[in-house]
C-alpha cells in the first residue's frame, strides 16, 4: 500500500515524469514487466518460465555487488507475504504424509515453489525500484492484448446467446473476463495524473473502462460483469476524488450519480442484446424467478456448502 500512495503521489506531478517510468532503465524491472504481461496471455510451453528465470537471474545479477542493500529492504517481509511462504514450506513438507499419489504431489509442490520464489523476486524488485509502475502498466498491456486478441477474431463483441463466447487468449470466458477487471482497476490507478497530457490520459482511461467492458459482455462471465459493476461504483465512491474538501465530496457524488444514470440506461440493452444479460435471463428461469433457488440449482453451490463442512472439520 505504501508503494500504491507513493506512485499515486508521483503522478500527481506529471504523467510523464520520469518517476513513473524509470522502471524502463533497468533490466530486471523490464523482465518483471514482460513476465507480468506475458501472464495475462502466454500459455506456450516454457514461455512465461523463460521470462521468470530471466527476470530473477538479472535481479541476481544487476544487484550482487551491493545484495545487502536488497536484503535490507526486503527484510522484514510484509505480513501477507510471510504467511504465504510458511503455508507453502508447511503444505510441501506436511502434504506428503497424507498425498495419494506422491509422484504427483512433488510435481505440483516444485510448481506451487517456484510460484514462491517468482512472488519472492517480484517483491524484491518493487522495493528495490520503489514503485508499482511497472506491474500496473504491465497488466494494462496485457489486457490491451487480449482487447486486440478478442477485437481481432470478432467483429461484432456485442453478439447473440447462440454465439460462443469470447476467450480471447485465454482457455475460458471467466478467465478473459477478470483479465478485464484487473485491466479497468490498474488503469484507473493512473487517473491522479497532472501536467498538460491529464485530459488525453484521462480520456484513454475511459476509453479502456468501455472497451473492456464490451469485451466482458462477449465473455459472457456474469460473475465479471458484476465484478466491473461493483469496481466502478466503488471506485466513484471511495478514489475518484482523494481530497477532503467539500468540493471534493461533491464531485464523488456527481461521479456515483452520473455512473448510476449510465447503469439504469445499459443494464436494459445489456439483458436484452448480450451473451451476459441472456445468461442472467437462463439463470434467473432456472430459478423460476428466484435467485436463491437458481443458485442452488448449480454445482457450483453444492461444491462451496462442502468446502465450508470441510473446513469446520478441520
Amino acid at each position: 500500500m505504501t508503494l500504491v500512495s507513493d506512485t499515486q503521489t508521483r503522478m500527481g506531478k506529471n504523467i510523464f515524469d520520469k518517476g513513473i517510468f524509470d522502471w524502463i532503465r533497468h533490466l530486471d524491472a523490464i523482465f518483471l514487466f514482460l513476465f507480468v504481461c506475458g501472464a495475462n496471455f502466454m500459455s506456450g510451453y516454457g514461455q512465461l518460465r523463460f521470462l521468470g528465470i530471466s527476470m530473477v537471474g538479472f535481479l541476481f545479477l544487476i544487484h550482487l555487488p551491493w545484495f545487502s542493500f536488497v536484503l535490507q529492504r526486503v527484510i522484514p517481509p510484509p505480513p501477507e507475504l510471510l504467511c504465504y511462504s510458511i503455508w507453502v514450506v508447511w503444505a510441501i513438507f506436511t502434504g506428503y504424509a497424507v498425498a495419494i499419489d506422491p509422484y504427483s504431489f512433488w510435481n505440483k509442490s516444485k510448481v506451487m515453489f517456484q510460484i514462491m520464489v517468482m512472488v519472492w523476486a517480484i517483491y524484491a524488485i518493487l522495493r528495490t525500484r520503489q514503485t508499482v509502475d511497472v506491474v500496473l502498466l504491465a497488466i494494462v498491456a496485457g489486457g490491451l492484448i487480449q482487447i486486440a486478441a478478442v477485437w481481432l477474431g470478432q467483429t461484432d463483441m456485442l453478439v447473440a446467446a447462440e454465439a460462443e463466447r469470447q476467450m480471447g487468449l485465454t482457455e475460458n470466458p471467466n478467465s478473459l473476463g477478470f483479465r478485464m477487471i484487473w485491466c479497468v482497476l490498474c488503469g484507473l490507478m493512473f487517473w491522479p495524473v497532472q501536467g498538460r497530457w491529464r485530459i488525453l490520459f484521462r480520456a484513454g482511461i475511459l476509453a479502456l473502462i468501455l472497451i473492456a467492458g464490451v469485451v466482458i459482455l462477449s465473455t459472457g462471465s456474469r460473475k465479471s460483469f458484476l465484478a466491473l459493476v461493483f469496481a466502478l461504483l466503488s471506485w466513484a465512491v471511495f478514489a475518484s476524488s482523494t481530497g477532503k474538501r467539500m468540493a471534493a465530496y461533491l464531485l464523488r457524488l456527481l461521479t456515483v450519480g452520473i455512473l448510476s444514470g449510465i447503469l439504469v440506461v445499459v443494464i436494459p440493452f445489456v439483458i436484452e442484446n448480450t451473451v451476459v444479460g441472456k445468461r442472467f435471463e437462463q439463470f434467473f428461469n432456472e430459478g423460476q424467478g428466484s435467485i436463491v433457488a437458481a443458485t442452488k440449482t448449480h454445482k457450483r453451490y453444492h461444491l462451496y456448502e462442502e468446502a465450508v463442512e470441510l473446513f469446520l472439520e478441520h
